[in-house]
Order: C-alpha cells, then structure tokens, then sequence
C-alpha cells in the first residue's frame, strides 16, 4: 500500500446488507486480514447520501 501512495482504506461493513450476514461475525475477519495492513482501515456502519463522512483519521 505505501508504494502505491495510500495511507488509508475506507470500506463499508461487508455482507452484511445484502449478504445477510451478521457483523459480529464478519468484523473478526476483517480485522484478521486487514489489521496488519500498514494504512488506517476505517470502516462505516452508515451510509448518508450526500453527506461527507466522518472517517477520524
């Protein structure tokens, strides 16, 4: 990711709209894979047309 010039990711809470699945189930996952990752991984819980989101970084 640093080569690539990135300091953060941004992401929504993955399948778990559509996909049905539960969070509490998905965020250790995320977490395991996306927690070593040397940026910021901000995820939103969400989403609001039109207004910028408070990412905390």
């Amino acid at each position: 990711m640093a080569a690539e010039g990135w300091s953060s990711i941004a992401l929504p809470r993955l399948a778990t709209g559509v996909g049905g699945l539960d969070w509490k189930d998905v965020r250790p996952l995320i977490a395991q894979h996306l927690g070593t990752l040397p940026a910021k991984v901000a995820v939103y819980s969400t989403y609001h047309a039109g207004v910028a989101a408070d990412e905390g970084l």
